[in-house]
């Protein structure tokens, strides 16, 4: 008896131990190579793009990534990209371009860039990058 009863002491002490060791699921972290904060681009200039680069990791896997640039005066859509190949990807490079166009650039034009990843416990962390488009 006394040996059924340390059995199952030993028992309940390890799954005790190890669930006080599971860590919890962590949000996806975000790095933004580019574009710098508060970065101008000058349409103008022949070629002007703004890149959109960096990495998301997480600890049980990302499930979804986007990318947007939207204006900040009317909070117009000007660039959305949904990530292919995110599902699953514990660290995932991200390296996209947005062509500002002329007709849609008034004045200097500031814009926030979105980066947004969620992984698969619904945990989302978005980063915003304040950047400006000249004409």
């Amino acid at each position: 008896m006394k040996k059924n009863s340390f059995i199952a002491i030993a028992i309940i002490s390890m799954a005790l131990m190890y669930s006080s060791c599971k860590k919890e699921n962590q949000a996806p972290k975000i790095t933004v190579d580019e574009p710098a904060i508060n970065q101008v681009y000058n349409v103008s200039l022949i070629g002007t793009e703004v890149h959109i680069e960096g990495t998301a990791t997480d600890d049980e896997g990302l499930h979804s990534g986007f990318l947007s640039v939207i204006r900040n005066a009317d909070s117009a859509v000007m660039f959305s990209y949904e990530l292919p190949s995110v599902h699953d990807s514990k660290s995932y490079d991200f390296h996209e371009h947005y062509e500002p166009i002329d007709s849609t650039i008034i004045g200097n034009t500031p814009m926030k860039v979105y980066v947004k990843f969620e992984d698969h416990e619904d945990l989302l962390t978005t980063k915003v990058i304040d950047i400006s488009v000249n004409p």
